[in-house]
């Protein structure tokens, strides 16, 4: 509960001398009181949190919140809508279901108002929310909040803190009835907009969950799959490093079944750009900048991270910090011009080889990212071929090839593809943006998923299908293309909103398509 305080305030209660109480409403308004609290004002709104929220913009368009709230480092997530209609009081009145006509409904329960149990759908699974629905007093309209959890990379033992955190904030809502007039209410039958919601909560599993791609300001780095990581633009760290660029947090368990946790409540993994390093650093005899209390242990030159970045010399190095039962791992980058830092305070699994490829994966900007250690979609026979050396410059409109089995494809330049490992087959395959913002998937049909196609649903049919090795190919305005093979199956490539730039690509990758008879 008291994970990610800042300084301030956990000076201001280590002073108070009453001891922490342990019902955790009293703890919460303690830290409440303990250092002045975030107003958030949106229309009639005011919300007020502690200092480990803040705000995004909800995404434009029909059914979007009015505000969205986010509790450190954002993966819990309050959203706050105004619903057209009074509050019904009648006994025996009507009430209308949630306005999320893709969620998984369970039945309400009164709660100062209503409270709904929902399953909602996301681009990586299913999550766990909250639907609450309270009367506005002396107005026709109601307010409606979606509360959704997540594990601020701690683990999913701590989903019971998050929603007691979450359920707070909702009932800390004031709504100055004056400030109605230019807000117009959702209406009735109108579908709610979700906004993202950010990593789901859960430990990730190496042989079953892709590595990630971090991007900071002018490079990438590779990630294991479960370790959260924000990039600090707008939004201060908790716990602030010098020169900090990336937070990491989160569990994982590695390609040899062990458990790896980065972080606590208190301590966080980053990354840092040290500008123009002096040589006590660059030889390892400057304490982490995450820990400047620590003492070293071990440190050696780090040869193979020199090789693969390409930096002037590389150092990985091991750290103790007063306080904290774990280890911190220091990976030290040095350029002519600049270093970078990566600082992981790991409380169980310090010798996982994950941890030591992280430093391998940086990257600069104008450089491909680094391909992950291990492909954890291999075993579909689904393979991203990235272009490399000759071939990209020969090819700099093409990231890469996707191969899945019975299909070869281009993927554009700066669009990366991820397939579904908790499938049985690797699909849907998903393509996304170099901002992990999904563009769009691939998906395998059987032929009787598909049945007839009618001419009222407009498709157009290409008059060359064999020149994609297809019995016949079909697309529609909106970008999505139907590829039919002689084998029993199709392959569905379906876009989500594009841009008129980004349509055009889409549409050039889509007409690289080649079919294949697949291996038995």
């Amino acid at each position: 509960m008291l994970a990610d305080i800042g300084p301030e305030v956990q000076a201001a209660l280590a002073g108070q001398d009453a001891a922490l109480p342990d019902d955790p409403l009293a703890l919460l308004d303690r830290v409440f009181d303990a250092a002045p609290s975030f107003y958030f004002r949106e229309g009639p709104l005011t919300v007020r949190t502690d200092r480990r929220w803040y705000s995004t913009l909800p995404e434009a368009g029909a059914g979007a919140p009015l505000l969205v709230l986010r509790r450190w480092p954002g993966d819990s997530v309050a959203a706050f809508y105004l619903l057209d209609g009074a509050f019904p009081t009648e006994p025996g009145a009507v009430v209308a279901p949630p306005p999320f006509p893709d969620a998984a409904v369970s039945a309400a329960t009164r709660d100062g108002g209503r409270r709904w149990e929902l399953t909602l759908p996301d681009r990586l699974g299913e999550r766990r929310a909250e639907w609450l629905e309270r009367p506005v007093p002396e107005a026709a309209f109601r307010l409606g909040v979606l509360l959704v959890p997540g594990d601020a990379g701690l683990g999913p033992e701590t989903l019971d803190d998050r929603w007691i955190e979450l359920r707070a904030v909702a009932g800390r809502v004031e709504i100055q009835l004056e400030r109605t007039v230019r807000v117009t209410p959702l209406p009735a039958g109108t579908a709610a907009a979700v906004p993202d919601l950010g990593d789901a909560p859960g430990r990730a599993d190496e042989g079953a969950d892709p590595w990630q791609v971090a991007q900071g300001h002018g490079f990438t780095l590779g990630m294991p799959p479960g370790l959260k990581v924000k990039r600090l633009r707008g939004v201060p760290a908790p716990q602030p490093v010098p020169g900090q660029v990336l937070w990491i947090r989160g569990r994982f368990i590695d390609r040899d079944g062990t458990e790896v946790a980065v972080g606590d409540g208190r301590r966080a993994g980053y990354v840092a750009e040290v500008a123009s390093p002096a040589s006590a650093w660059r030889r390892g005899h400057e304490a982490p900048l995450g820990a400047p209390g620590a003492r070293r242990v071990s440190g050696e030159e780090f040869d193979v991270a020199r090789e693969a970045t390409g930096c002037r010399e590389a150092r990985a190095e091991r750290w103790q910090e007063p306080g904290f039962d774990g280890d911190w791992l220091v990976f030290r980058l040095g350029f002519s011009d600049r270093g970078v830092e990566i600082g992981l305070p790991v409380a169980a699994g310090r010798e996982s080889l994950a941890l030591f490829w992280i430093p391998l994966t940086w990257r600069p900007g104008d450089r491909p990212p680094a391909p992950p250690p291990i492909d954890a979609a291999a075993r579909f026979g689904i393979r991203f071929e990235k272009l490399q050396g000759r071939e990209r410059r020969t090819h700099p409109m093409t990231e890469g090839y996707l191969a899945v089995p019975g299909l070869r494809m281009q993927i554009a330049k700066g669009w990366w593809v991820i397939a579904n490992l908790r499938s049985t087959d690797g699909f849907p395959v998903q393509i996304v943006d170099s901002d992990g913002n999904v563009a769009g998937r691939l998906v395998r049909l059987d032929l009787e998923q598909i049945g007839p196609i009618a001419p009222d649903e407009g498709w157009m049919e290409e008059k060359r299908p064999r020149s994609y090795g297809a019995q016949e190919v079909r697309r529609r305005r909106d970008g999505t293309w139907l590829y039919l093979t002689p084998y029993g199956y199709a392959f569905r490539l379906e876009p989500l909103e594009l841009d008129a730039s980004s349509a055009k690509v889409w549409d050039r990758s889509a007409r690289t398509v080649q079919l294949n008879r697949p291996r038995k």
